[in-house]
C-alpha cells in the first residue's frame, strides 16, 4: 500500500511544518491546507532495559500501538521526511537503520559501525546527509531507503555534545561544552561537505552548552550545564546574533543538568534535570524570552517531543511519557502519563495520510 508523506520527522522534537504546510487543528490532529486528506500522527519510542522500539498512533492526547520492534536501546533516533526511514544511535557508537513499508511495518535492516563512535546525529533536509558528532564531526551520505554509507564525505576534528541543522538546511551547529562554544558550519548539500564558518563559532565564556534545538523563525536555543538557555537569532549567512539568556530552571534542585530543547513555533521549553521540570518561554519579536513558568515532571525527566499541540517527555523513573497539551499561551497541562515499561531513550514523530491500520 503507498503511503502520501508529509513531512514531520524531528530529532529530540523540532515543531516542524510540512512541503504542503499541514498544520494542526483544535483535535490535535493534523489539517491540511490544500483540502486533502487529513494526516495522522505517529510517535516513535526507544525503551530501554527492554530493548524495544514502540510505534505509536497519536489520537489527541492518547498512544495506540501500532508495533513493536525489537532492538537495543537507542539514544537518538530520527525518522527520515523523504525516505521512509527510521535511523537510530545506539551505544558504542552503533547505527541502525529500520524501513517503514507503508503498511505499517517498520523492518529492520541491522546495525552498522559509523566512524569514530558518534553521540548524536542530524539528518538534513532532503535526507541525503548524516551529520554525526561526538569526538569528530563526519558527515555521511544516506542512499534512498538503504542503511547509512559509513565512508566519512567531511571530517572535522572536535568532541562536541550534540548536532543541528538550520531550517533552510544551510548550516550545521555543533554544542561544545568542554570549549564554551556553539560551532558553526556551512552544509554543501551537493556534495556534503562541511566547511568552518568565519567566525568558527559562537562563544559562551563560562558556561557548557549541551542541547539545542532550532525553529522555523531562523532561531537557535542552547541549553547549558550551567542552568541558562541561551537565543540566538540566525543571520541570512549563517551567523549567530545572541539576543538573550535566561534561567532554564528555577534553581530549587540539586544541579542544572538541563537535558532538552523543544523549540515550537512562538514558545521555547528546557527540561531540567536539576529540578525536574520543563521551563516554559515566549519567543519575543525583539529578541527576548518571556518566562511563561515551570513546570514540574516528577523525578528524573528525559527528551521532549512535540506534536501537534502536545509535548510528550520521557519520565525516566516514572518508566512513562508524559503528555502535556500546550495552550494557546504556551503554558502546559498534564493531560495523560502512559505507561511505556521502561525509561524511553529517545524520541521521533511522523505525519502520514491514509495509514494502513485506520
Amino acid at each position: 500500500m503507498k503511503t502520501r508523506w508529509t513531512v514531520l520527522a524531528c530529532a529530540l522534537a523540532l515543531g516542524c511544518i510540512s512541503d504542503d504546510q499541514t498544520t494542526a487543528d483544535d483535535t490535535g490532529n493534523a489539517a491540511n491546507s490544500g483540502g486533502t486528506s487529513p494526516n495522522f500522527e505517529y510517535l516513535f519510542a526507544a525503551v530501554g532495559e527492554v530493548d524495544r522500539i514502540e510505534f505509536m498512533h497519536v489520537d489527541k492526547s492518547d498512544l495506540a500501538p501500532v508495533q513493536t520492534i525489537s532492538a537495543p536501546a537507542s539514544h537518538v533516533m530520527v525518522f527520515s521526511e523523504t525516505q521512509r526511514m527510521m535511523y537510530t544511535l545506539e551505544g558504542e557508537g552503533d547505527g541502525r537503520a529500520l524501513d517503514y513499508g507503508g503498511d505499517d511495518v517498520l523492518t529492520d535492516l541491522g546495525k552498522q559501525a559509523l566512524p569514530a563512535q558518534p553521540t548524536h546525529f542530524a539528518l538534513d533536509r532532503s535526507t541525503a546527509w548524516m551529520i554525526t558528532g561526538g569526538t569528530t564531526l563526519h558527515s555521511l551520505y544516506v542512499p534512498i531507503s538503504q542503511p547509512v554509507d559509513p565512508t566519512p564525505v567531511s571530517t572535522i576534528d572536535g568532541t562536541g555534545h550534540q548536532v543541528v541543522i538550520d531550517d533552510d538546511n544551510n548550516w550545521v551547529f555543533y554544542s561544545q561544552p568542554d570549549l564554551e562554544r556553539v560551532a558553526q558550519f556551512t552544509l554543501n548539500t551537493e556534495t556534503g561537505e562541511l566547511t568552518e564558518m568565519d567566525p568558527p563559532a559562537a562563544e559562551l565564556p563560562g558556561e557548557n552548552p549541551t542541547a539545542m534545538d532550532v525553529n522555523r523563525h531562523n532561531n537557535l536555543f542552547v541549553a547549558t550545564l550551567n542552568g541558562s538557555l541561551h537565543r540566538f537569532d540566525i543571520g541570512l549567512d549563517g551567523s549567530l546574533d545572541h539576543t538573550a539568556t535566561v534561567a532554564a530552571s528555577d534553581g530549587s534542585g540539586t544541579g542544572n543538568e538541563t537535558i532538552g530543547v523543544v523549540a515550537h513555533h512562538n514558545f521555547v521549553y528546557a527540561i531540567n534535570r536539576g529540578d525536574d521540570s520543563i521551563a516554559g518561554y515566549a519567543i519575543d519579536d525583539d529578541g527576548s524570552l518571556t518566562l511563561l513558568g515551570f513546570t514540574p515532571v516528577g523525578e528524573t525527566p528525559g527528551s521532549g517531543l512535540i506534536i501537534s499541540n502536545r509535548l510528550f517527555v520521557a519520565g525516566m523513573d516514572s518508566h512513562a511519557l508524559l503528555v502535556f497539551e500546550l495552550g494557546l499561551d504556551g503554558r502546559l497541562t498534564l493531560a495523560n502519563t502512559e505507561p511505556m515499561g521502561g525509561p524511553v531513550t529517545a524520541m521521533s514523530h511522523a505525519s502520514f495520510s491514509n495509514p494502513a491500520h485506520l
